[in-house]
């Protein structure tokens, strides 16, 4: 059958602070997360098990969208440099 498009978009937005935010649960499980930030660096870490664990953070500079193929449930989403804002909106795609 191969790869197909998503059939389902779940887009999440905000701005980043200098720590983590609190779980950010997406409306349903992903099969891939695209994240793009504005103004500032950010990092984003995904989990697959409900916000229990979290991957290692992916740092994702302005401008330049990052698509990770990781199945998601919830992200967390953190300023890289302190004092700043970034402004981000991450996609989850199935």
């Amino acid at each position: 059958m191969g790869w197909r498009p998503s059939r389902r978009l779940d887009v999440k937005a905000g701005n980043a602070t200098d720590a983590w935010s609190a779980d950010i649960p997406l409306d349903f499980q992903s099969r891939i997360i695209s994240a793009e930030c504005w103004d500032e660096n950010l990092n984003i870490r995904l989990s697959n098990d409900g916000g229990a664990t979290y991957s290692d953070a992916f740092e994702v500079d302005p401008d330049r969208p990052f698509v990770f193929p990781f199945s998601a449930s919830d992200i967390q989403i953190q300023n890289t440099t302190g004092g700043s804002t970034a402004r981000y909106q991450a996609a989850a795609g199935d």
